[in-house]
């Protein structure tokens, strides 16, 4: 084998892999929004349905006398010190997790602004919410940028996976810290 026919072996043998790591690069948002409503999931022999899933584990459960707790009904929304409060508890033990959920704590708050100076409360994303409250002069250079920044950090801590380490409880901790602090900041914004 020469070394044509080695490169002409190896992107044979390459060929598929690429194409299906390009379709998922170029599709990666409508199959992300796919999956999220994903109930039923099925592999080859292996078949998962969530609902029938969850009815025999529940069945099962009370074959021994296993009793899940009574549903609870919600009482209205939750605050965004109950999410920080929730994210704190996930920190030292799910670092990633828990900054996605202190920055949910901010995407409330930045909704509820929105809303309240009727500017829109049907904005799609955060990034709008925040360009939105920038130019109608409610939101100051330094806060943007600290928002801009700290939606990046969600963004890493959310999509790595754990990867190049991970993130400590502590570097949570300093980053839920910071999103108490904008949410008071947010709070501030009021009709001029």
């Amino acid at each position: 084998m020469n070394y044509l026919q080695f490169i002409a072996s190896l992107i044979h043998s390459l060929a598929w892999p690429a194409t299906i790591v390009v379709l998922a690069a170029i599709f990666r948002k409508p199959l992300r929004e796919l999956l999220q409503h994903l109930d039923r999931f099925k592999y080859g022999k292996v078949e998962i349905d969530f609902r029938r899933e969850l009815d025999q584990i529940e069945a099962y459960a009370r074959t021994i006398d296993l009793k899940p707790a009574p549903k609870q009904i919600s009482a209205g929304p939750r605050t965004a010190e109950q999410i920080l409060a929730d994210a704190e508890r996930l920190a030292a033990d799910f670092p990633e997790p828990a900054v996605g959920l202190g920055w949910t704590a901010i995407e409330q708050e930045l909704t509820s602004r929105t809303a309240r100076l009727g500017l829109s409360s049907d904005l799609p994303s955060p990034g709008r919410q925040i360009e939105t409250l920038r130019k109608a002069g409610q939101l100051d250079d330094e806060t943007y940028e600290i928002l801009r920044r700290m939606r990046n950090l969600r963004n890493m801590a959310v999509h790595s996976s754990g990867a190049h380490g991970g993130i400590s409880s502590d570097e949570v901790r300093e980053f839920l810290a910071l999103a108490a602090g904008v949410v008071r900041r947010l709070r501030e914004i009021s009709l001029k």
